[in-house]
């Protein structure tokens, strides 16, 4: 995560997912956080991401988000 974007350390702020289904199949998406960051400053945010799955690949999409101080990740 960088929220400030306009440094020369500054990374994108892109969420890659890969999912591997147990078919053999494989689904890639690249989900662009910047929205989510922006006036970002705690040290943890929680993301609830939603995907779908069909017969034209995966969609995956920010439902939700969160800041906090602390906490686990749920898959």
């Amino acid at each position: 995560m960088n929220p400030d974007k306009d440094t020369p350390e500054a990374t994108e702020n892109i969420l890659e997912v890969d999912l591997r289904l147990s078919d053999g199949t494989s689904h890639h998406a690249l989900i662009d956080l910047t929205r989510q960051f922006e006036g970002f400053e705690s040290p943890i945010i929680h993301i609830t991401l939603e995907i779908r799955l069909g017969l034209l690949g995966m969609e995956a999409e920010v439902t939700g988000w969160e800041t906090g101080e602390e906490g686990k990740i749920e898959i």
